[in-house]
C-alpha cells in the first residue's frame, strides 16, 4: 500500500506542479471572458450602428406605382414619398452619391412581386436594412384592413406558443430538467479533453527517458498502472475543483448584478433531480473516463512515444463522432446507428450521455451500456497490466503481436 501511494503522490505532484499546468487552466477561462467581453463590445458598437442606420434610412425616397403602400405608413417611417415623375431623378442622384438610397414599387407590382432598391455606396448592413423596410412598409400595408394595430403585428409575426410537457403523469419543468445531467455531459466532456491525457504523457516519458525500467523494480506493474489511473483521477479532481470554483463565481455574478442576463424566470430552486438520470450519468462519466485514460495506457504501453501521441487523436475525435448525428440521437434514438453508438464501447459514454440527458434513453439500455464500457474498461486494463512490463522496455519500436502474447 505504501508503494502505491508514493507512485500516486509522485504522479500527482509531476503535474500539478508544472506552472504549464496552472497556467493552461487559468487561460482557458481568460479566453473565454476576452471572447465574451469582446462579444459585448461588439454589441455595443452594432447599437450604434444600428442608431446611425436608422438616420441614414430617413433619407431613402419612396416611390409608389402600385398604389399598395399607405402613405400614413410611409411618413411614420420618417421616409418621404415623391411622385413617378422624379424617378429618374431620385435614381441619377443616388447613383451620384447625393442620396443614400430609392424604394420603387412598379406598378405591375401584384403581378410581378418585385421592387427596386437602389443604393449608394457598398455598406452591406444599409442595403439590407432598406430593403427590409422596404418589405415591412408593403406587409403591413397590406394587412392595415384588419383593424386594430394588435392584429396586424399578429397577422405578420404569429404568437408564441407556451408549451407544457407532462412525464409519467405529472407536468413537467420542462428545460429545467435538463440542466443536472446536462452538466454532467459537460463535466464529462471537460475530462476527455483535459485530463485522460496525462497517463499517456506519463507512461510514455517514462519509457523515452528509460526510468520506466527503474520504476518496474520498484513497484508490480499493477501498482504502477494503478497508481497512474488514481493520480489521473486527482488531477481532474482538481481541475473540476478550479472550474467548480470559477463557475460559482460566474453564477454569483449573474445573479446579484446585471453584467450577465439569465434567462427569465430562472430559478436554481426549481431545478429538479432525478436521482435514476443522475445515478447514470455520474455512471457514464466514471466508467467512460476508466475506459479512456485505460486506452491511453494500453496506447502508450504499446507505441513508442511519437506514434502513441499520433494514435491517441483517436479517443479525442471517436467519443465526438454521436454530435455529427445529433439530431438522430435526439429524435430517433431507435434508429440502428444511434443504438450501435449507445452500445459500442468508443462512442457509448458521449452517447449514453446525451441520450440520458435528453431522456430517451430506457433504464435496461442504460445499464446495458453501462455494462459493456465496464467489461470493455476491465480488459483493457487488464491487458495494460499484462504487456506493461514488456511494452515498457520497448521504448523504440511498437510491441509486436509475437511480443504482446509471449510468455517470455
Amino acid at each position: 500500500m505504501s508503494k502505491l501511494r508514493t507512485v500516486i503522490r509522485h504522479e500527482y505532484l509531476t503535474v500539478v506542479k508544472q506552472k504549464g499546468f496552472w497556467a493552461y487552466m487559468i487561460a482557458m477561462p481568460l479566453i473565454f471572458l476576452v471572447v465574451f467581453l469582446l462579444i459585448g463590445l461588439a454589441s455595443k458598437s452594432e447599437n450604434t450602428s444600428i442608431e446611425k442606420l436608422t438616420n441614414d434610412l430617413k433619407g431613402v425616397a419612396i416611390i409608389d406605382e402600385s398604389g399598395l403602400v399607405a402613405d400614413e405608413l410611409i411618413q411614420a417611417s420618417g421616409q418621404k414619398e415623391y411622385p413617378a415623375s422624379e424617378y429618374q431623378a431620385l435614381r441619377d442622384e443616388v447613383e451620384a452619391g447625393d442620396r443614400k438610397g430609392l424604394i420603387f414599387y412598379p406598378s405591375d407590382l401584384l403581378t410581378s412581386r418585385q421592387f427596386q432598391v437602389y443604393v449608394s455606396g457598398v455598406d452591406f448592413s444599409f442595403s439590407s436594412a432598406a430593403s427590409e423596410v422596404a418589405n415591412s412598409l408593403l406587409k403591413t400595408s397590406l394587412v392595415i384592413p384588419i383593424g386594430s394595430e394588435e392584429k396586424i403585428v399578429l397577422a405578420q409575426q404569429g404568437a408564441e406558443a407556451v408549451t407544457t410537457t407532462y412525464a409519467n403523469g405529472t407536468e413537467s419543468v420542462g428545460f429545467a430538467r435538463f440542466i443536472i445531467p446536462g452538466v454532467i455531459t459537460a463535466m464529462f466532456l471537460i475530462i476527455l479533453m483535459f485530463s485522460i491525457g496525462y497517463i499517456l504523457t506519463s507512461i510514455a516519458d517514462e519509457k523515452e527517458n528509460r526510468s520506466m525500467e527503474m520504476a518496474l523494480t520498484y513497484a508490480s506493474p499493477r501498482t504502477l498502472i494503478i497508481g497512474k489511473l488514481i493520480a489521473v483521477v486527482l488531477i481532474t479532481l482538481t481541475q473540476l475543483v478550479f472550474f467548480a470554483g470559477l463557475a460559482g463565481i460566474a453564477l454569483t455574478v449573474a445573479l446579484t448584478t446585471d453584467f450577465v442576463q439569465l434567462p427569465p424566470n430562472f430559478d436554481l430552486s426549481q431545478v429538479p433531480i432525478d436521482p435514476i438520470v443522475v445515478l447514470f450519468g455520474f455512471g457514464f462519466l466514471v466508467v467512460g473516463f476508466i475506459l479512456f485514460a485505460a486506452c491511453m495506457a494500453l496506447t502508450a504501453v504499446l507505441l513508442p512515444a511519437k506514434q502513441a501521441n499520433n494514435f491517441s487523436a483517436l479517443f479525442y475525435i471517436l467519443p465526438f463522432v454521436p454530435f455529427w448525428f445529433m439530431w438522430v440521437v435526439i429524435s430517433d434514438p431507435s434508429n440502428p446507428v444511434v443504438q450501435f453508438a449507445t452500445y459500442f464501447p468508443i462512442t457509448a459514454p458521449t452517447t449514453a450521455l446525451v441520450r440520458n440527458t435528453i431522456g430517451n434513453i430506457t433504464p435496461l439500455e442504460s445499464l446495458t451500456s453501462l455494462a459493456i464500457m465496464s467489461l470493455t474498461a476491465f480488459l483493457v486494463l487488464w491487458l495494460v497490466i499484462r504487456v506493461f512490463p514488456k511494452g515498457a522496455l520497448e521504448f523504440q519500436n511498437a510491441l509486436s503481436l509475437k511480443n504482446l502474447f509471449s510468455k517470455r
